[in-house]
Formats: structure tokens, sequence, C-alpha cells
């Protein structure tokens, strides 16, 4: 029997879909933790076929709790699960490891369907957003290869590292400089992407395939 996970910090929200759960599934639900920094100790201990995943987390935001998952936990099948209904909350998702993207919006039919769809380990996306997707592949305001072109090789080390989420000074021991060094590149790469947090280069990261 899948056992899942729900990383949500709207509590009323999370309570309702543990009930669902709990009554109106063949899933055993492992718990309910409201922060993302909370995600991956959880995990350490518990066993866990499913992450129903916010994209809003306290702490770690959806995204970065995503790549970090998928990095330690590649078994664990993750489900996005948002008010978001926008191009670039839905690719970043999937970019970072989910295999699905469910409306908080949706009903409990299109929710069960979309649980059961990713913990057999195929894609789902609520039908609403279909016309979402396709319509923003088509005006992205930057390419891949555009993008990128602006990094030197060591930023592009850099950006690369900085994605994994470690502290400035793993990162900058990892990378033989110092942490000044390190800060300066930093800038240059936020400059140069038009990044202004972790989490916007943990996504730019995670949607372009970086990862």
């Amino acid at each position: 029997m899948p056992m899942l996970l729900i990383a949500d910090d709207h509590r009323l929200f999370a309570d309702g879909l543990s009930f669902i759960i709990d009554y109106a599934t063949n899933y055993r639900l492992a718990g309910v933790v409201h922060d993302g920094n909370d995600v991956l100790p959880f995990l350490q201990g518990q066993s866990i076929d499913l992450l129903l995943l916010d994209i809003d987390l306290s702490g770690q935001r959806g995204p970065e709790v995503a790549i970090q998952v998928r990095q330690s936990y590649p078994n664990v099948k993750i489900l996005a699960i948002s008010m978001l209904n926008d191009y670039d909350s839905v690719q970043t998702m999937l970019q970072a490891g989910a295999m699905g993207y469910c409306l908080k919006s949706a009903g409990k039919d299109e929710l069960l369907a979309a649980i059961s769809t990713v913990c057999a380990g195929e894609v789902f996306v609520s039908p609403s957003l279909v016309s979402v997707m396709i319509n923003g592949s088509s005006i992205l305001k930057i390419s891949k290869n555009k993008a990128l072109s602006l990094l030197t090789p060591r930023e592009l080390d850099v950006l690369k590292t900085l994605a994994t989420g470690k502290s400035i000074t793993d990162i900058a021991d990892a990378l033989f400089v110092s942490k000044h060094t390190l800060e300066s590149h930093r800038k240059n790469i936020y400059a140069k992407l038009d990044l202004h947090s972790i989490g916007e280069l943990m996504s730019f990261v995670a949607k372009n395939g970086l990862i």
C-alpha cells in the first residue's frame, strides 16, 4: 500500500487532504509537515512513495524541496499541488522533479486521479492547465542557450553548485575558492540572469535541465 506525505503550510487544506486520503483511498498517510525544511528530515525516518508538495511553503519553497528530494530520494514520486496556474510555476515544478501538477481548486475526483497517475509512474497535469502549458511554451522570454551563453565556464560551475542548497562555506571549499571570490561569482550570475534569490536560481537550474 503506497505511503503518502503531505507538505503544505495551509493547515486547513492539509487537514482536508488528509481526510480524503484516509477515508476515500487505499493509500496510507504517513504524516503531514507544514514547513519545507521538515521534508527531508521526515524522509530520513520514514519510507514514502509519494510526496504531495505545495509550492509556496514556509522555509524552503516547493521547487527547492523537489530538487533535494529527487537528489536524495529518487524513488519518491512528487505531485505538486498549488493554487498557482501559470506556465512558469508548472514548468518549474516539473523541471524540479515533480511528476504531476494538480490545482488546489480541483475536485476530489481529479485529485485522486492525480495521485493514482503519479503513483503509477506517469505524468499528470490538471486538464485546465493544458492550454496554459501550450501557450506558455510558445512565448518563453529567453532560451536556454541564450541565457547560459551569458555565463563563463566558471560561473556555470558556481551556478550548478549553488543550486544544491549547500552553505557558502561548503561551496567555496568544494570549488577551492575564497568566500569573497564565490560571492563575486554569485553577484555576477544574479546580474546576468536577472535572478534575485536562491529560490529563483534553483528554479532556473531545474527549468534548464542543469541538475
